[in-house]
């Protein structure tokens, strides 16, 4: 058995709450291309099938068209964009390549003690809880989370213009990670199969102290 960590960004997760799989049937405006991912999802497989539009509000200056974006509005959009491809395009490499590896869409994600403050510091800033989950070796998947990286760019070019890139080594880190490949700064994440039943909740420092004790007594 291991004992890994859940960062819940939402959190709504309470202890002893269990986590299992959700039908999309029913539902097929919302999840209209569900179907070719799967029949069983999690949270986070819903989460980036559901057929929602992207967004941006903009400010009309001196109430004239077009609207003004700021850039925090289009960082966040890109961003947004972004982890929804980067998702999409890690299942159909995992379906053409790395078919036995546990889907993302049907998934929980945890970390270890490792890694756990580099994904708060990088992803979480500070609204979040922690939980522990504990898991069976055999229904826990590791890969670096480092890989889950790319997508489309927007780069400020002289005279106000824009240009959108498309960062092409995408495939490749979604290889890489599915491949189980480890970068020079890893940053582990693990795959776990559900149902998971969510256990007690914990602070960094708590971990933290736990690990250095671990170290010490080894």
């Amino acid at each position: 058995m291991k004992i890994l960590y859940h960062i819940d960004r939402s959190k709504q997760l309470k202890q002893g709450e269990s986590i299992e799989l959700t039908s999309v049937e029913g539902n097929d405006n919302k999840y209209k291309y569900a179907g070719l991912f799967g029949e069983m999802f999690s949270y986070h497989g819903l989460n980036y099938l559901a057929n929602k539009n992207q967004v941006m509000q903009g400010v009309l200056l001196n109430n004239t068209f077009p609207p003004f974006f700021s850039a925090d509005v289009i960082d966040n959009s890109l961003k947004e964009l972004n982890s929804k491809l980067i998702e999409i395009m890690a299942e159909c490499i995992r379906q053409q390549s790395f078919p036995n590896h546990l889907s993302r869409f049907q998934a929980m994600f945890v970390t270890d003690a490792e890694s756990i403050e580099k994904w708060i510091q990088e992803d979480f800033g500070n609204d979040y809880k922690i939980f522990e989950i504990e898991v069976e070796d055999e229904k826990v998947h590791k890969f670096d989370g480092r890989y889950l990286r790319g997508g489309v760019s927007l780069n400020v070019m002289e005279q106000g213009s824009f240009l959108l890139d498309f960062m092409n080594d995408l495939v490749k880190e979604l290889y890489d990670y599915w491949d189980g490949n480890i970068s020079e700064n890893p940053k582990f994440e693990y795959l776990v199969e559900l149902p998971v039943v969510i256990g007690r909740e914990v602070t960094l420092d708590e971990i933290n102290k736990n690990n250095c004790f671990r170290t010490i007594t080894r």
